[in-house]
């Protein structure tokens, strides 16, 4: 008996066939989305937050809102006012338009509003010292099914 191992051995070979690059029409969708993904990152599309400020007469107000909104997931509203000026603001008040807190139940305010009204809901600042800044924090989920954004 031999136990030596054949120095060479006949391999079975497959016939050879020319490669080529398939892709099932399933798959060609799922490559599109993914490569626009980043794309849409990059665009600032996926965000959820969005900032706004302005600045006028001596009053600074920043608002950060939420971009979509989705049925009953309630997100934060966040205002923030500021005297910017030398003289002392008295009597500051915030709205909100009807329209937009229609769009919205169960709003939750801190501070809590003082009327509702044909402008909208009003929220009072009282008076705004030179440099003294209020916030506003609300929470409002979404009244519709599928998603609200926000103007």
């Amino acid at each position: 008996m031999d136990s030596r191992i054949p120095a060479e051995r006949d391999e079975a070979r497959a016939d050879q066939v020319p490669r080529k690059f398939v892709l099932p029409g399933k798959r060609l969708p799922g490559l599109i989305i993914l490569a626009l993904l980043p794309l849409v990152a990059v665009l600032g599309l996926t965000s959820r937050q969005a900032t706004v400020n302005r600045e006028q007469g001596g009053l600074s107000v920043q608002v950060d809102y939420p971009r979509v909104q989705r049925y009953l997931n309630p997100r934060l509203l966040s205002i923030s006012v500021t005297n910017v000026g030398e003289e002392p603001l008295s009597d500051t008040n915030v709205s909100l338009s009807r329209d937009y807190v229609n769009a919205y139940t169960g709003v939750s305010l801190t501070p809590s509003a003082e009327s509702i009204g044909e402008a909208g809901l009003v929220m009072p600042l009282g008076d705004l010292e030179p440099g003294e800044t209020r916030h506003i924090r609300a929470e409002f989920p979404a009244t519709r099914i599928g998603h609200t954004a926000a103007n």
